[in-house]
């Protein structure tokens, strides 16, 4: 019980506020990568743009537990970071399955566009993990069908822009 009651306390501030600082400026991208994992678990409101600035970090593991916070922290500004990193086949893939898992929360026709294009990738781990976000995203399933999946979002699914 006071380990819970321990944990607890380590996901509001002052803790937060200083798993944000070494998310933004510790020279070791481990302690970078962890501290954006600590503070993904913290679900402390606010944090997204530092998730999306991390997007960008030169550290994969770094990228991948932003693409993660993301996934549970949705911000409607972060589909540029995570669409440019799932659809970049020179990023490591499993930073592409996070972005693209990721892309599920954002409910609009760019983004399903983007899963779409997906489909069409060479490593079937990133095509998989696509059409489960569209699954769940339209809640449809048309396998992995382009063409169909095209078909139903320009004919028939409400999305937002």
């Amino acid at each position: 019980n006071d380990l819970m009651k321990l944990g607890e306390v380590a996901e509001r501030p002052p803790y937060t506020t200083r798993y944000a600082e070494m998310a933004r400026s510790d020279a070791d991208s481990v302690v970078r990568a962890t501290a954006i994992r600590a503070l993904n678990r913290s679900r402390e409101a606010g944090r997204t743009q530092l998730f999306i600035a991390a997007m960008k970090d030169e550290s994969d593991l770094v990228r991948l537990e932003a693409a993660k916070a993301l996934n549970r922290l949705p911000d409607p500004l972060a589909i540029g970071a995570l669409r440019a990193v799932a659809l970049n086949d020179e990023e490591k893939k499993d930073v592409r399955i996070a972005a693209t898992e990721a892309l599920a929360h954002y409910k609009t026709l760019e983004t399903a566009r983007a899963l779409i294009a997906l489909l069409e990738d060479s490593d079937f781990s990133v095509v998989w993990q696509a059409k489960a976000s569209l699954s769940q995203m339209l809640g449809k399933d048309f396998g992995y069908n382009e063409a169909r999946w095209l078909k139903y979002i320009t004919q028939e699914a409400t999305l937002g822009g």
